[in-house]
């Protein structure tokens, strides 16, 4: 996989797609090296999503949302989840937030990350660092960063949180 003997004419020290700091590049347009089956112009095609799937159910939540405001919590099928921005990898990571029977519900105060159900904090692993809840750790959802037409294209059935 990682070879670069593919028997393909093909330079690999490159970005196939163009520069992502040159504003007329790939990254910056609504061109697609490929047609796609679904299209969805809720989204610019090129914006980033975190897209995964629970219970075979697709769910996508924007990235720049995300960036945002820091913590979107929402429900995909009967799962109560919340999605945590990571600011220093400008990534997000998506969690399921019950804990036993409660759903916790979470809030920053003064840039820490705390439950409203027992106070306990938390950091963007998923992991109470102190509290009630010390040591607890949230199940992860698999999750990944993608463009919005990519995702789209595979799952038109997509629930999509803000």
């Amino acid at each position: 996989v990682l070879s670069q003997e593919t028997g393909f004419i093909r330079d690999y020290t490159r970005d196939p797609y163009g520069s992502y700091v040159n504003e007329t590049g790939y990254y910056f347009n609504e061109t697609t090296l490929f047609p796609v089956l679904f299209e969805n112009p809720i989204y610019d095609k090129k914006d980033v999503v975190l897209g995964g799937r629970i219970d075979e159910i697709p769910f996508a939540v924007l990235k720049e949302g995300l960036s945002n405001k820091k913590i979107i919590d929402f429900t995909v099928g009967n799962q109560s989840v919340v999605a945590l921005y990571d600011s220093k990898l400008e990534t997000g990571r998506i969690f399921k937030s019950n804990f036993g029977d409660e759903t916790l519900s979470f809030y920053y105060e003064d840039s820490t990350l705390r439950d409203k159900n027992t106070g306990s904090t938390w950091n963007q692993r998923g992991l109470a660092v102190d509290g009630e809840l010390e040591g607890t750790q949230l199940d992860i959802v698999n999750s990944y960063d993608v463009m919005w037409f990519g995702w789209f294209a595979f799952n038109p059935q997509t629930e999509i949180y803000e």
